[in-house]
Parts: C-alpha cells; structure tokens; sequence
C-alpha cells in the first residue's frame, strides 16, 4: 500500500465515481480500480460497495478514510 494509493481512495470517497476520480486525478479508470483493489487486497476489508450507478464506503472505508485523511495531513505538513 502506497502512498499514491491513498490519496486514488481519498478522491474517490469525496466524488464517489471511480470514473471521476480518474478524470481528477490524471488517471484511467481501470488505474484507479486496481489501486482500490491493491489497498481492499492488502487490508482485507472492503471499502466500497459499488453499483452500476454508484459507489460508497462501507462502514470499514468510513473508519479508514479517517485515518488516511490524518495520515496525509501529517504528510503534507512534514514537506513544509
């Protein structure tokens, strides 16, 4: 899990669209699913439900978007 990997969950947990998420960022989507699949995989936990229309945070994305926000203001803070 890496750093980039974090802020890919961040941007699509604030747009909830992985496709938007992608335009956002620079990406292509399918990018954008496997850093998703590469955090879900090394966690073990689901962190979006996804459907044709939309995607949300399980309860265990909720509790790890938390920590990743903090964990990326420390980050942001320690460059300055």
């Amino acid at each position: 899990m890496n750093l980039k990997h974090r802020y890919t969950f961040v941007e699509v947990a604030q747009c909830k669209s992985f496709s938007l998420a992608a335009t956002r960022l620079h990406m292509v989507q399918s990018a954008v699913s496997r850093h998703i699949h590469a955090l879900e995989s090394s966690l073990n936990v689901k962190l979006f439900e996804r459907t044709t229309r939309y995607v949300e945070l399980t309860a265990p994305g909720k509790v790890f978007l938390r920590h990743v926000e903090d964990i990326l203001a420390h980050y942001q803070q320690a460059q300055y």
